[in-house]
């Protein structure tokens, strides 16, 4: 965060967390458990699955 107005935007003081990550065709991931979380996932070639 640069400055406060855009702390002010965060809605609670939340925290923001960049990750960059590259997974191979058919492939997944384990599972995560987390609470009061929002993932967001963007795909950059092909396509995305999602089971809960």
């Amino acid at each position: 965060m640069d400055n406060d107005e855009e702390r002010g935007r965060m809605g609670g003081g939340g925290e923001r967390a960049g990750e960059d990550e590259s997974i191979a065709a058919g492939a997944g991931v384990e599972p995560l458990v987390q609470t009061e979380v929002e993932i967001i996932t963007g795909v950059g070639e092909g396509a995305l699955t999602h089971e809960e």
